[in-house]
């Protein structure tokens, strides 16, 4: 000890002077760093688009402005074409921006026709159930993730700049889907609807049609239309509705799809002599590229419901599966 007491008495000033070159260095560094991140944000920022590792310390000069999770699919992991993505995140960005400018007509003149339908029958509707709860009159930001090529998960936040604060309050999300339309002009399904799907597929069985005419894919379900034409000499029943998992979509690997049996009656489940009715169904299927479903079926129809309604012995009555390919 006491030698490095002497050692340090008798080179105390270059000890000290070789510290300071060094803590010299690490401070230059450190300074090259910030300056190369910032350089890095401000030139990603001029193309509306910011890396994820400047995301978190960074506020968005421009209500428009995009920040891009990833280039993959957070599905599959395939990355997504650079002309593409671009092309349907500038989409989201500018719904967002004409919602922030509280431009509410032109946002809502961005929707499918389909998208209108299922949620927005009107721009009062739009404003009421969607601009409202996501925006509340004040200024947001986005994040946007990507599941498939034209499907995206986006973050909405409170825009930081604009309130000041900080936090992660009030950050809600969506799911927009962009869809090219027969005309080539590109327009959007928001609120978790990916959208509509024509089917048109059909299956007859003792003189009784059943049709899967459409399909609404939204993220948490699906919704079949189906028509069924009853040309049978029997009021007929589709469901009784004693099991919640007797009406479902099958896929490839067998997998069922139960329906949401309670918002089915059984008036919409009873078909009479010579009547076409169509009804809309909804299965809990969430939103999957993978999935490819094979069939709807019906496993538990009565052929002749008068005599079902007057039999005694309803637990043993016997029923008919009816299976339609899709």
């Amino acid at each position: 000890m006491y030698r490095l007491i002497r050692f340090y008495n008798q080179n105390k000033k270059a000890i000290w002077q070789v510290i300071l070159v060094i803590a010299l260095i690490i401070a230059i560094i450190q300074v090259l760093n910030y300056f190369a991140k910032r350089s890095n944000i401000i030139e990603n920022n001029n193309n509306n688009v910011v890396s994820s590792n400047s995301y978190e310390n960074y506020i968005n000069d421009n209500l428009n402005s995009v920040y891009i999770q990833d280039d993959q699919s957070i599905i599959s992991g395939s990355n997504i074409n650079s002309t593409t993505l671009e092309r349907n995140t500038g989409l989201i960005d500018e719904f967002f921006r004409k919602c922030n400018e509280q431009n509410l007509e032109e946002a809502y003149n961005m929707l499918t026709d389909d998208c209108k339908e299922q949620l927005y029958s009107n721009i009062d509707s739009f404003k009421n159930n969607y601009y409202s709860k996501l925006f509340d009159g004040s200024n947001k930001s986005i994040k946007i993730e990507v599941l498939t090529a034209n499907t995206y998960r986006v973050t909405i936040k409170e825009d930081m700049l604009a309130t000041g604060k900080t936090n992660n309050e009030n950050v809600k999300q969506d799911y927009i889907t962009i869809e090219r339309l027969d005309n080539g002009e590109y327009k959007l399904n928001i609120n978790g609807y990916i959208g509509k799907e024509e089917i048109n597929r059909s299956r007859t069985n003792d003189n009784i049609k059943i049709t899967v005419k459409t399909k609404n894919t939204f993220m948490e379900n699906e919704i079949y239309e189906i028509e069924i034409e009853n040309n049978s000499e029997n009021e007929i029943l589709l469901d009784r509705m004693l099991n919640p998992e007797t009406i479902y979509l099958q896929d490839e690997n067998e997998l069922k799809y139960s329906a949401y049996n309670t918002e089915l009656t059984r008036q919409q489940l009873t078909i009479g002599v010579k009547e076409k009715k169509v009804i809309d169904i909804k299965f809990y299927s969430r939103f999957s590229t993978t999935k490819n479903i094979e069939a709807l079926v019906f496993s538990d129809v009565v052929l002749n419901n008068e005599e079902y309604i007057n039999t005694e012995s309803k637990d043993s009555y016997s029923t008919t599966k009816f299976i339609v390919s899709i």
